[in-house]
């Protein structure tokens, strides 16, 4: 709500609450005061009765010797009023005789001197007065007299009457309050709102002037000021109407104005433009407004450019109308210029005063250009006319002359006066031929009766007795009336053109010669496509005469089934090329090739056609078998394996086949017109050239002899091993070079050629490991078994443990070295079985977290329903646990180890890409996301004894994982990238046999002590030899060595034998060999085979035996103590 309402609600009513309120406040305190007075009035009438009581009491009813005792009676009467504080009766010494209280409401009389005074504090009266002497008194009269005292206390009188004012007051202006509350409403309801009312509608008012009424009812003045202002919007919206229709009628008034009006205050600012003065300007009307005229009337006269005085100052000035020059240019806003005529008038007030101006201009730039071009045509006629190679006159009705140009003057060597009013036929030019000067004196009198004379051709004469040719005519000039008012004659020089008719006549009686005489056959058509030209060779082609295909249509010689496409492509206005199939007057079907060309006339239109025809029916099939030869040619190169390439002479490629498309990855469209060096970098042509003339191997074959292998680029940018053969083809028509050559990729031959090489390295390499694994074995055996004797020997012996247990330590290792070996030389391993990988991967899973530590996530990817695998469970186990170590190096800052199982069925091309055979696998990744391998090292990481840790690295994981992926029929991949790490992919054929359940054999006894069997110790080593003869003997066997089996078997001549242990590889005789001599002539003899080294001959099947159950070396003394006890507590033999 606005501010005044709230101030006119709510501050008029506080106002009034206000004065109220101070009125009623001013009332009670003077009120108050009067009643303050009154009491102080009363309390001093009281005390001057009581005063007056007693001493009119003491004074006469009392004598002077009882007047002390009247004194005190009297002070202690009850009737004196309790408000009487003190009542003191003091003698003239100041002794107080009596003081009491007394009362009395006699009316006292002769009080004689009084003296009452009010407290400072306005709250108690003190009143005193002497006592006369008794009449019988003895006191002498100067004796001061005795005085009589009181104080009377007026605070519980004010008090009682201040709240008595205070509580009317209260009630007076709660009443009040009450009263203004109401009053506040009253004025709400019949002042303030509809005084709100009447702002909201007089604001109205100020923004609608429709007129608007409001119909609410007041009271009062303020329904005469409703009333007031329901007048006051009637007249404003009727002042409005009439002022909306003076400027609408201005408005158009204004823009029905024809010429452009334009307005201005005396200031020269525009005012109004109306719509032709804004489309000549450029300037909408409410852009133009409050803009000097200046810029949005620039004129500039015409004729110099000069700019124009401002309009403004020259109405100011002058206070004239002012009218500007014919030659008056307006620029308008978008460049464009307007000739105008204007006027400007000044615009006066009543008084007189010049308050505007309005100008008013039009466009008069197409009256301009009408004029200008009236002169300039006037100009021009006598130039155009002059400068016109024809003739051209104007004659009078009577054919005089009235003008010529001046080329017919210049031919003749005349001036005009020479002709001027002769007849035209009468001029030097006709003057040779009075036939010729009848003629055209006929024509002219035609022309003036109004005739069009059209053109004949007459031979006029020029200087020196030369003549031409002229196309003459000559045209009546009418009036509106049509009466003929002058001739115009003109004539055409027509020399060349009868010269070319001359040539054309020479020309069409060779070209008549030339259609007889040429051997191609020749046709002309009309447009109806009727033959209307037939020469000899036509005749000679189709079997008709002349006069037997003149005058016929195109079907005598096109198939019934193709006339319409032949008679549509004759004729073509640009000429037309076809091949068709004809027939003869015989029958017989040839083949032609037809040029046709339109004739056309001198305005373009078709007037007939010439064909062509040569016959080309022996080239046809000529091109059909060379077709054909082509595409049997392409069908056989698309169907090679290897990829054909054709070159020129500049190695730009000339085709490729299919099979090139697959080596290189580029379409043929792709490489067709680009250098051959796009997909062999090494290309050289100037060398190829020279390579071939080298290695022609003869004469009549240019053709390499045999193959070279280069380099070549894939799309992909991948490089290629290619063998090539090339050969040079017979050079093209034009005299080229071309060359053809065959390209075999060489990636999977490479990669098969390696696989083979590395295997037979691996081969080679194992033989020689595993001969070195069994001296090995030798050497440990020895550590291990007398650090095992001196540990049963010397056990007393206080910190020889330690010592022990370090040489025993680094004797299990040595011998875990050398199984490896063994293992890497395929000499040493577990017979393979049937392996479930998802069961081995979770057992091996605790071994591979401890193995990697903490700092790397171990995560499992397997599938679904995995196929059995034929392999050794503990060699992938060692494998993995080598492959997750290396991981484990590749991330020292830890990372993530993830091993995931796929099924894979190989077709014959994806198995060879792997070289492998065409099936199912099972796929073993483990990826990890280190540091990776680089991609030089690739074709390394597999070979023995290559690794990249230095001397923390044996070399042999990885040679042995290779190793075991080989025997197992499958292969190992790595793909790495340096910075994101590196995956190895194993590939295992699917195993589809039965699986057998395997049974688990009890442990071996431990040997009993002080054994009494006799043992026969065979071995070419001494010290592994005279070390198990000791550890035996300490067990309580007897012991025989041999150190060869000849000395065994001389040794079992003579001494019965309950065991023999014999070493395999031995000199002469073999542990093998051995066993069978033994077996044959002592068969209750037990033989155990011991060897770090194992055989791959053939054995018998007693051998195998004896095979499944060796000893390996090296072997502690716990092993050969249990296997000892084995053998010999066993029923039967152990071989």
């Amino acid at each position: 709500m606005p501010r005044a309402n709230i101030q006119l609600r709510i501050l008029a009513p506080a106002i009034i609450l206000l004065m109220a309120s101070a009125f009623l406040l001013f009332t009670t305190l003077h009120n108050y005061h009067l009643a303050e007075q009154r009491l102080e009035h009363r309390a001093i009438e009281k005390t001057q009765q009581i005063l007056g009581f007693l001493k009119q009491e003491i004074e006469y009813r009392a004598s002077p010797a009882q007047r002390i005792s009247t004194a005190r009676r009297l002070l202690k009467s009850a009737s004196i009023d309790p408000s009487i504080e003190v009542l003191t009766l003091i003698s003239a010494s100041g002794q107080v005789l009596a003081e009491r209280f007394t009362d009395s409401e006699q009316a006292l009389s002769h009080l004689g001197a009084l003296n009452i005074s009010l407290a400072a504090d306005g709250q108690s009266l003190q009143a005193q007065i002497a006592l006369a002497p008794g009449a019988h008194s003895a006191q002498p009269l100067a004796v001061e007299p005795d005085r009589l005292y009181t104080s009377f206390d007026l605070s519980a009188s004010k008090a009682a009457l201040w709240q008595q004012v205070r509580s009317d007051f209260q009630i007076s202006w709660l009443l009040t309050s009450i009263f203004v509350v109401a009053l506040a409403l009253v004025l709400e309801r019949l002042i303030t709102r509809p005084l709100a009312k009447l702002l909201q509608f007089s604001q109205r008012l100020a923004q609608d002037y429709s007129g608007q009424q409001n119909r609410d009812r007041y009271l009062g003045e303020i329904a005469a000021l409703n009333q007031a202002l329901n007048t006051m919007s009637r007249k404003v919206a009727h002042t409005v109407r009439d002022l909306n229709a003076q400027q609408e009628n201005l408005e158009v008034t204004l823009q029905s104005i024809g010429d452009a009006v334009i307005t201005t205050d005396a200031g020269g600012q525009v005012t109004r433009m109306n719509s032709v003065a804004e489309q000549l300007t450029g300037w909408y009307a409410y852009e133009a407004k409050g803009l000097p005229l200046a810029d949005i009337f620039p004129i500039i006269n015409t004729d110099n450019r000069t700019p124009i005085a401002n309009l403004i100052e020259q109405i100011l000035s002058t206070g004239q109308t002012v009218f500007l020059r014919n030659h008056t240019t307006l620029l308008a806003r978008d460049g464009r210029e307007y000739q105008i005529a204007d006027s400007a008038a000044p615009i006066r007030d009543s008084h007189d005063d010049i308050i505007g101006m309005i100008l008013v201009f039009n466009d008069v730039t197409e009256e301009y250009q009408l004029r200008q071009a009236a002169r300039n045509i006037q100009d021009q006629i006598k130039g155009l006319f002059n400068d016109m190679q024809a003739m051209a006159a104007i004659l009078e009705p009577d054919s005089s002359i009235i003008f010529i140009n001046n080329t017919p003057l210049k031919m003749r060597g005349i001036s005009f006066a020479d002709v001027a009013n002769k007849k035209f036929w009468e001029c030097p030019w006709f003057s040779h031929s009075a036939e010729l000067q009848d003629t055209l004196a006929a024509d002219c009198m035609r022309a003036a009766a109004g005739e069009q004379v059209v053109s004949r051709d007459i031979l006029a004469g020029s200087t020196e007795g030369q003549f031409f040719w002229v196309q003459f005519s000559v045209h009546p000039v009418l009036d509106e009336k049509g009466k003929v008012i002058q001739l115009l004659a003109e004539g055409h020089d027509i020399s060349q053109r009868k010269q070319a008719e001359e040539t054309l006549n020479a020309s069409l009686q060779e070209i008549q010669l030339y259609r007889e005489q040429t051997p191609l056959a020749t046709i002309e058509w009309n447009t109806d496509l009727t033959i209307v030209g037939w020469n000899k060779a036509a005749s000679r082609l189709f079997g008709y005469t002349a006069e037997e295909a003149i005058g016929r249509d195109a079907s005598i010689i096109a198939p019934s089934a193709g006339v319409e496409h032949f008679k549509a492509s004759i004729l073509q206005p640009a000429g037309s090329k076809i091949n068709t199939l004809q027939i003869t007057r015989q029958g017989r079907t040839l083949r032609c090739e037809w040029h046709n060309s339109a004739i056309v006339d001198r305005v373009g239109h078709i007037v007939g056609a010439t064909s062509q025809v040569l016959d080309v029916s022996a080239e046809h099939e000529a091109k059909l078998a060379l077709i054909d030869k082509e595409l049997e040619q392409r069908e056989v190169l698309n169907t090679l394996v290897e990829g054909i390439i054709t070159i020129d002479e500049r190695g730009t490629i000339l085709s490729i086949n299919p099979a090139a498309e697959n080596i290189f990855g580029y379409t043929s469209e792709d490489l067709c017109n680009k250098d051959l060096s796009t997909i062999m970098p090494d290309f050289d042509i100037d060398r190829i050239d020279k390579y071939l003339k080298n290695l022609v191997r003869d004469d009549k074959l240019n053709s390499l002899d045999g193959y070279k292998e280069v380099t070549g680029r894939h799309k992909n940018r991948r490089a290629l091993p290619l063998q090539i053969t090339a050969a040079e083809l017979p050079p093209t028509a034009s005299g080229r070079r071309r060359f053809i050559g065959s390209c075999k990729d060489l990636t999977q031959t490479k990669q098969q050629q390696e696989h083979l090489q590395r295997t037979q390295k691996m081969d080679a390499l194992g033989k020689i490991v595993g001969g070195l694994a069994h001296d090995y074995n030798n050497t440990f055996g020895v550590i291990l078994g007398y650090g095992d004797l001196v540990a049963i020997k010397y056990r007393e012996v206080v910190g020889l443990d330690q010592y022990l247990e370090q040489i025993s330590q680094a004797g299990e290792r040595g011998r875990d070295l050398t199984q490896r070996l063994l293992t890497f030389s395929k000499h040493s391993s577990s017979p393979p079985e049937a392996v479930a990988l998802h069961s081995l991967l979770n057992t091996q899973s605790t071994l591979l977290g401890t193995s990697i530590t903490v700092v790397i996530k171990l995560e499992y990817q397997l599938c679904e329903a995995p196929w059995l695998v034929w392999i050794n469970p503990d060699e992938l186990e060692a494998i993995l646990l080598n492959l997750a170590i290396n991981a484990k190096h590749a991330m020292p800052d830890g990372g993530l180890l993830s091993l995931a199982t796929r099924k894979h069925s190989f077709s014959f091309a994806e198995a060879r890409a792997l070289g492998l055979a065409d099936g199912d696998y099972m796929e073993l990744s483990i990826e990890d996301n280190g540091c990776g391998i680089e991609a030089a090292l690739h074709g390394q990481i597999f070979d023995p004894f290559f690794t990249t840790k230095g001397s923390d690295g044996t070399g042999l994981g990885l040679s042995q994982a290779y190793r075991f992926m080989d025997r197992c029929g499958g292969t190992i991949r790595l793909q790495s990238t340096v910075g994101q790490g590196s995956k190895f992919s194993l590939f295992f054929p699917r195993y589809e046999g039965a699986v057998e359940l395997q049974t688990v054999e009890n442990q071996a006894p431990e040997p009993a002590p002080n054994n009494a069997e006799k043992i026969l110790i065979v071995d070419d080593e001494p010290a592994l030899r005279h070390l198990t003869q000791e550890i035996l003997a300490i067990a309580g066997y007897q012991v025989w060595t041999a150190d060869s089996a000849d000395t065994a078997l001389d040794i079992l001549a003579r001494e019965p034998v309950d065991l023999m242990i014999s070493d395999i590889l031995m000199p002469q005789m073999n542990g093998y060999d051995l066993a069978k001599a033994v077996n044959q002539k002592y068969p209750q003899i037990k033989i155990q085979l011991a060897s770090g080294y194992s055989s791959e001959q053939a054995l018998e099947e007693e051998q195998e035996i004896l095979h499944n159950n060796i000893l390996c070396k090296p072997f502690r003394s716990a092993e050969l103590l249990n296997s000892v006890a084995s053998l010999l507590e066993a029923k039967g033999h152990a071989r």
